[in-house]
């Protein structure tokens, strides 16, 4: 009987707690909840030295902007420009990720407020994290305007130094630059052939330093030899332009067709050939003081210095020239 009445208690005790409601260990659901906000504030304390960094490092780029004009070198200029645009998008990337981090801080901080075991010191706490996190954003929109402005200011920098005086070819041509009459070119120092050269050849022998330096060069117009003559530049022999001579009535316009020949027009500001200044010549014309000379747009100078400088710092892609 004994046996019996045990047993039936035992089987209520077993149905209780079967049915029993699973039980709470609050002081463990604390502890887990107070190690959250302690990761919170870490974190927090963590974006909060990243700022204040940032802070100092845009205020260093800024003043950095200013020096580098003093820097007599223009290609250590170029390349002190470079440096520091390139430390701008570093930090923009850094904003960028702070940015996300903070978003991950703040789902963080909803899922604790959300919680109803929050002792009201902790509820505070998430409030006041809430808040800073609303300047931090403030405070990385001001930043992103601030490097937007310093990136501005570099490539206006840039833009605004001038092209080399000169600079040689890897083939070894030695290029200086003319600047007169509101033009700005590059012209071969020497003559490329001297003498004994026809319009075609002369043509060719520009177009093999166009293959090699992947630049546009080109033998000079009329106008350009003019200028040349202005800003005291020595030519060696009469020069091959590529200036079309336009007849001065029909009568040469109509032989020149009837013969399916047209003339270019040579510049010889010495008279080595006897004919004047400038003349028009058949393009298979050679004479032993007739030569060619190879000119350039002024980018082609500029972005041989740019090309120079970009390996220096071990980057060949920079972009934005």
């Amino acid at each position: 009987m004994r046996q019996q009445i045990a047993f039936l208690l035992f089987i209520c005790v077993l149905r209780l707690f079967c049915h029993a409601e699973t039980p709470k260990f609050v002081a463990l659901e604390q502890y887990e909840e107070r190690n959250k906000v302690m990761q919170l504030r870490r974190m927090m304390e963590e974006e909060l030295i990243s700022r204040e960094n940032r802070e100092k490092r845009i205020a260093s780029m800024e003043a950095r902007l200013i020096n580098i004009a003093r820097e007599r070198s223009l290609e250590l200029r170029l390349m002190e420009y470079l440096k520091l645009r390139r430390r701008a998008r570093d930090l923009n990337a850094e904003i960028k990720s702070s940015n996300e981090r903070q978003l991950e801080i703040a789902g963080m901080i909803d899922a604790s407020m959300a919680s109803a075991s929050q002792l009201p010191q902790v509820t505070a706490y998430l409030m006041d994290a809430r808040s800073q996190l609303r300047t931090l954003g403030i405070a990385q929109n001001n930043e992103r305007k601030r490097l937007e402005q310093l990136v501005n200011g570099i490539k206006i920098a840039i833009k605004n130094i001038p092209a080399p005086k000169e600079y040689a070819t890897d083939g070894g041509v030695h290029m200086v630059l003319v600047q007169a009459g509101g033009m700005s070119f590059y012209v071969s120092k020497e003559p490329l052939r001297k003498g004994d050269v026809n319009l075609k050849e002369a043509a060719e022998i520009v177009n093999v330093i166009s293959s090699a330096e992947g630049a546009k060069y080109r033998l000079p117009e009329l106008k350009e030899l003019k200028l040349m003559g202005q800003s005291k530049i020595q030519l060696e022999c009469a020069v091959w332009s590529g200036s079309r001579f336009e007849g001065k009535d029909i009568e040469d316009d109509r032989t020149m067709e009837r013969f399916g020949v047209r003339k270019y027009m040579v510049w010889d500001n010495a008279k080595t050939l006897g004919r004047g200044t400038q003349f028009p010549e058949l393009p298979n014309a050679k004479y032993p003081t007739l030569g060619c000379y190879a000119v350039t747009d002024v980018r082609t100078g500029w972005n041989k210095r740019w090309n120079a400088v970009l390996t220096k710092l071990g980057d060949d892609a920079e972009g934005d020239k």
